[in-house]
C-alpha cells in the first residue's frame, strides 16, 4: 500500500530528525569521552544517510522524474526537517529542493562516517554506501560529472567483485548476501532463499 510506504517512511525520516537534533547531548555508559564522541559523530552520520535514503525514495515514488530544466519549478515532496510537533500543513518543494537537501544530508553524512568509523554490518550506512547513494542521486539529476567522479572515488576505496565460482563457499551459496564484498547496504537480513 503507497500510503503505508509514506508514512513509515515519513515517520523514519522525523526519527533522523529527532537523531540529528539530539545526538551531541546524548550520554552513554561508556566513560571514555572520546569514544562517546566519536559513536555521537558516526550515529549523525547515520542519520544524515538514512534521511537522505528515505527522501529520495519517497521522491522517486511520488514525484515526477527529475528534469535539470524544470526541477525549479517541479512539485517535489515535503521536506521536513525540524521535529516539533506543529499542527501544520506542509507544502511540497521543488524537486530542485528535494535533491538539494538530499545532496546535502550525504555530503553531511559522508565526513562523520569516514573520520568516525565503526564496524556496524551491512544494515547500517557507511561512508561507501553513502557515496554509493550521493552517485545514484547524481545519476538520477543527471549531474553526470558528480555521478562519474563519486561513483570513481568509491570504486577507489571498495571496487572488489564477487567471485561467482566461489559463491558457494564465500557467501552461503547466494549471490545477494551480506558476505558479498559488492553489497554496501542492505535494508534488512539478507536471509533470501530461492527455491
Amino acid at each position: 500500500n503507497g500510503d503505508e510506504v509514506f508514512a513509515k517512511f515519513y515517520n523514519s525520516a522525523y526519527n533522523t530528525n529527532v537523531v540529528i537534533d539530539n545526538i551531541d547531548e546524548a550520554v552513554g555508559a561508556v566513560l571514555d569521552m572520546t569514544e562517546v564522541e566519536r559513536t555521537r559523530k558516526h550515529i549523525k552520520g547515520e542519520a544524515y544517510a538514512l534521511r537522505a535514503f528515505r527522501y529520495f525514495y519517497l521522491v522517486n515514488m511520488y514525484a515526477a522524474p527529475y528534469d535539470p530544466a524544470t526541477c525549479a519549478t517541479t512539485p517535489g515532496i515535503p521536506v521536513y526537517l525540524e521535529t516539533t510537533a506543529d499542527d501544520k500543513a506542509y507544502r511540497r518543494v521543488s524537486l530542485e529542493k528535494v535533491y538539494g537537501q538530499i545532496v546535502d544530508d550525504l555530503k553531511n553524512a559522508i565526513p562523520l562516517l569516514e573520520e568516525n568509523l565503526m564496524e556496524t554490518g551491512k544494515t547500517r550506512f557507511s561512508a561507501l554506501a553513502a557515496k554509493a547513494l550521493l552517485a545514484r542521486v547524481y545519476l538520477y539529476m543527471q549531474d553526470w560529472e558528480n555521478a562519474k567522479s563519486t561513483a570513481e572515488k568509491l570504486l577507489a576505496q571498495n571496487g572488489a567483485l564477487l567471485d561467482y565460482s566461489s559463491i558457494a563457499e564465500n557467501t552461503d551459496g547466494y549471490a545477494i548476501s551480506e558476505k558479498s564484498p559488492e553489497l554496501l547496504f542492505s535494508q534488512g537480513p539478507l536471509n533470501l532463499q530461492c527455491e
